[in-house]
């Protein structure tokens, strides 16, 4: 009789942890759900708060190396630079030319939307000429100065010419 008290208490016992422990289980994925609905809560309210501004940040798109160098020619020269002479060549467009005679005029877009008419001579850019007006290209001249130390610490000051061609784009079928 003494064996059958203990094997009952016992047996009770268990019954009473596994009840114990089998009720937690089912309680703790509710108060789960709760966070996690919580957590998406908080996730919504801050992303309506947040806004991107591109405002002052650097173009990814865009080599550092030319923003340096276009800072460059402006501090060089000292002037300020106004309508299309703002613009790095790069980012010129070539839209059209117009001939008449053996006087031709190129019609450029610039990144503001404005379109501007070049000529030969004309200054494009900070430091860009324009060399050449062809039928279907414009052949600018782009100078800047380079500072450059030898192994004695001498600093000589190099100019460097790039010849950069604006062409026209050729539309589908081969024909402008």
């Amino acid at each position: 009789m003494q064996y059958n008290k203990i094997t009952i208490t016992l047996t009770c016992w268990a019954f009473f942890l596994c009840g114990y422990v089998f009720s937690a289980e089912q309680t703790q994925p509710l108060d789960l759900k709760k966070e996690a609905q919580n957590t998406i809560n908080k996730a919504e309210e801050n992303k309506i708060l947040y806004y991107y501004n591109p405002a002052g940040k650097r173009d990814p798109f865009k080599s550092p190396l030319d923003e340096i160098k276009e800072q460059s020619a402006v501090v060089e020269t000292g002037e300020v630079l106004e309508g299309i002479r703002k613009f790095s060549i790069s980012t010129l467009r070539l839209t059209g030319i117009m001939s008449k005679g053996s006087d031709s005029i190129a019609i450029v877009k610039a990144p503001d939307g404005k379109s501007y008419s070049l000529k030969k001579d004309s200054r494009v850019g900070p430091n860009g000429t324009v060399r050449e007006v062809h039928r279907d290209k414009v052949v600018i001249e782009d100078k800047y100065r380079i500072d450059e130390k030898d192994y004695t610490g001498k600093t000589t000051t190099k100019t460097i010419s790039n010849k950069i061609i604006l062409s026209l784009q050729q539309k589908e079928g081969g024909k402008n």
